[in-house]
């Protein structure tokens, strides 16, 4: 039986359902008050999720503490983790988007994962062949990427908050059945998930309050630090799968930054930015990150870790190319294939010829061709001459014949001239 199995689930629905409930209350109530009073509706989302967090996840933190066998992390880790969220909400607040202060949001964002890094038990990647400290590297670099990302794609509306409970209950279902992955992490992951979801129904299409980058920040730090303790426990491929699609599209994104004839936006922003009707975004958005979330629990089984990487990376890879098209009729199966047959057999064609071309420059430069003799200029002047005699020789013929022909005119006329 797995740990998590032997808790007081009552309590902990009461708890859930109370993390849900509060956050939508609290939105809803300051909605309606701003709005009662004619004044604008700030972006304080950090602070109504946040809060509501800390409440709801010490609750469910305290069910692990009368119990040594389930508990894994310690008071100390707990209150670190939750105040490092909240201390990057309240930077993100107070510093400007200047220079100065973006440097100093990202070395507060840096000094957080550092300390939690401190606190975990065990290595980030630890399964995979490599030192330490490169896993760790490869652990640092995965949180940053992913807080990049939930910052570019925030601009879709609803999109950050329903990956934070998309990841929220992967995490959650991972932990229930595995008993090696710590459960305190996946009860509290469940946690944020539901307060995240409370705030969604506000969020979504069209927004009636948007999730500022103060709440971005530390939700994506959260988010963060629940995949590492999954990685560190030995299921990094969970781990990865989870915010594949987020990691497929900022990557893609980012190449796209090097050719100038492409655009380097997601094509989840590019949707939300042009005409199109977006009522359907986000859960189109949703249906292709579905695969990824029943993927994920199955990838646990380190013999088939990089299967299931691969599959859910071509699940990611196919959502992208439906997003690319979104509004357009869907492509069947058969012309998604022969399409890129097509593609494939015409880049293979390309690069036939370009071998052969590179070839035969080859063959040419190896064994150059022997140049042609150029008729000697002597010859033909020579020949020039024989014909400017020849040409000559009848002109003077030609000369002597009418000089004969007016002589014999000429002798005709005379005996004529002395008979008269």
């Amino acid at each position: 039986m797995l740990p998590l199995f032997s808790l007081n689930w009552n309590y902990l629905a009461f708890i859930w359902l109370g993390a849900y409930v509060s956050v939508n209350l609290l939105t809803a109530g300051y909605i309606i008050y701003r709005r009662k009073h004619n004044l604008p509706i700030l972006n304080c989302s950090g602070a109504i999720i946040l809060s509501a967090y800390v409440v709801f996840s010490a609750l469910a933190f305290s069910v692990f503490a009368s119990s040594e066998a389930l508990k894994t992390m310690t008071w100390g880790e707990f209150v670190f983790v939750v105040g490092a969220a909240w201390g990057l909400m309240l930077v993100n607040y107070l510093m400007p988007d200047t220079r100065k202060g973006n440097a100093a949001k990202v070395l507060c964002l840096l000094a957080a994962i550092a300390g939690s890094f401190f606190f975990m038990s065990g290595s980030a990647f630890s399964p995979l062949p490599v030192p330490q400290i490169v896993g760790g590297l490869l652990a640092l670099l995965c949180w940053l990427w992913l807080t990049k990302a939930f910052v570019v794609m925030n601009k879709v509306p609803g999109l950050t908050i329903s990956t934070v409970g998309l990841i929220g209950f992967g995490v959650f279902f991972v932990a229930i059945f595995n008993s090696y992955v710590p459960q305190d992490v996946g009860l509290l992951a469940a946690t944020l998930a539901l307060t995240a979801l409370g705030f969604r129904a506000w969020n979504k299409y069209p927004a009636k309050i948007l999730l500022n980058k103060a709440a971005v920040l530390p939700l994506a730090f959260l988010c963060g630090w629940f995949l590492v303790q999954l990685a560190a426990a030995g299921f990094w491929a969970s781990a990865l799968i989870l915010p594949l699609f987020y990691f497929a599209e900022t990557g893609y994104a980012f190449i796209k930054k090097y050719f100038p004839q492409l655009k380097s936006t997601p094509f989840a922003v590019q949707v939300s930015e042009s005409d199109l009707p977006q009522e359907n975004l986000l859960s189109f958005i949703f249906r292709k990150n579905l695969p990824l979330f029943l993927l994920a629990p199955l990838a646990t089984t380190p013999s088939y870790n990089l299967f299931f990487v691969g599959l859910a990376f071509l699940f990611a890879v196919y959502g992208m190319y439906q997003l690319k098209h979104f509004g357009e009729k869907e492509p069947s199966l058969r012309e998604i294939t022969s399409g890129i047959y097509q593609s494939a057999k015409q880049g293979f064609a390309q690069q036939k010829q370009l071998y052969q071309e590179i070839i035969t420059k080859r063959a040419e430069n190896d064994n150059p061709k022997p140049e042609e003799e150029k008729p000697v200029k002597v010859k033909a002047t020579v020949k020039t001459k024989a014909k400017a005699k020849v040409k000559a020789k009848t002109k003077t013929a030609s000369k002597t014949k009418t000089k004969s022909k007016a002589k014999t005119k000429t002798a005709k006329k005379a005996p004529l001239a002395s008979r008269a």
